[in-house]
C-alpha cells in the first residue's frame, strides 16, 4: 500500500501538476494521520481533484470514468456493501455481461490489493478506470439510493486558514462572510421584516441555499478536523503527550 502511495506522488510529480515541496508536505501529512493521498492533496489544497485525475488517467493511459449514467444488473450490485467502495474510494462503472468483464472506476487505480480483493469479491474480471474522490462518492449514493446532499470536490470551496472570504450562502437579502473557513451565521432580523413565506418546494427536492448551506457546513467541519490535527501536533512537540500515547486512547474510544 505505502510502495502505491509514494508512486502515486511520483507520477503527479512527473506530470508536472505537483512540486517536490507540497508532495513531501503531503506525505507528511499521510504519515500522522493516514488516509489516501489523492484526498490528502485536494483537501491541502494543492491541486484540484480534477486535475489529479486527469493527470493520473494521462501518466497511466488509463480512461477517465463516466459516472453520470451508470445502471448495473442487481446481481452485480449485491456483490457490493456502500461502505466498502466508499471506505476504498471505488464505484462499479459498468459491467460486460459477455465478456464476463466488470468495469470499476477507482481514485487511486494504482492500489492493487484493493483490485485482488475486487476479484475475490466478485468472481469476475476487473477492467480499472480513473475518477475523482467527489466523483465516487455521488456516483455510489445514487447507485444504491442514498439520499444526500451532493459531495462537492473539496478544493472549489475550502477556505485556507487565515484568509476571508465573503460569498452569498443562500440569503437573498445579505452575504453570509466565511473566516477561516468557517461561516459566521448573521442575527436573525426583527420578525417584522422578515418576507412572507414562500410556497414550500417538494421535500424530495433540495433547493440551491440548502446545497450551498450543507457544502458550507462541510467545509467548516474539514477546517476544524484541520485544525484538531495542529492543536494535537502542538501539544505532542511540546511533549503533553507522545503519538503514541494518543493514538493508544483513540483506539481505545
Amino acid at each position: 500500500m505505502a510502495t502505491s502511495r509514494i508512486r502515486l506522488g511520483e507520477l503527479l510529480v512527473r506530470a508536472g501538476v505537483l512540486d517536490e515541496t507540497k508532495l513531501k508536505a503531503a506525505l507528511a501529512e499521510q504519515g500522522r494521520w493516514g488516509g489516501r493521498l489523492g484526498k490528502i492533496l485536494v483537501e491541502m489544497g494543492f491541486l484540484p481533484e480534477a486535475v489529479l485525475a486527469r493527470a493520473l488517467s494521462k501518466q497511466l493511459g488509463m480512461p477517465l470514468a463516466n459516472l453520470e449514467n451508470v445502471v448495473l444488473p442487481a446481481n452485480v450490485l449485491s456483490k457490493f456493501d456502500v461502505e466498502f467502495l466508499e471506505l476504498n474510494a471505488i464505484c462499479p462503472e459498468r459491467f460486460d455481461h459477455e465478456d464476463g468483464l466488470l468495469f470499476i472506476a477507482m481514485a487511486d487505480p494504482l492500489n492493487l490489493a484493493v483490485i485482488d480483493d475486487l476479484r475475490a469479491r466478485t468472481g469476475l474480471k476487473i477492467r480499472t478506470s480513473i475518477a475523482g474522490e467527489s466523483q465516487i462518492q455521488n456516483a455510489v449514493r445514487r447507485l444504491y439510493g442514498i439520499a444526500s446532499a451532493i459531495v462537492d470536490d473539496p478544493s472549489d470551496w475550502l477556505v485556507p486558514t487565515g484568509e476571508v472570504r465573503v460569498e452569498r450562502v443562500g440569503a437573498s437579502n445579505g452575504a453570509m462572510p466565511v473566516l477561516s473557513g468557517v461561516p459566521v451565521v448573521p442575527s436573525a432580523p426583527p420578525l417584522s421584516e422578515l418576507p412572507a413565506a414562500a410556497p414550500e418546494a417538494p421535500m424530495s427536492v433540495a433547493s440551491p441555499s440548502v446545497m450551498a448551506m450543507a457544502r458550507a457546513i462541510e467545509g467548516a467541519q474539514k477546517n476544524q478536523i484541520r485544525a484538531i490535527r495542529a492543536l494535537v501536533e502542538l501539544l505532542v512537540d511540546r511533549g503533553a503527550f507522545t503519538r503514541e500515547e494518543y493514538l493508544e486512547r483513540i483506539q481505545r474510544r
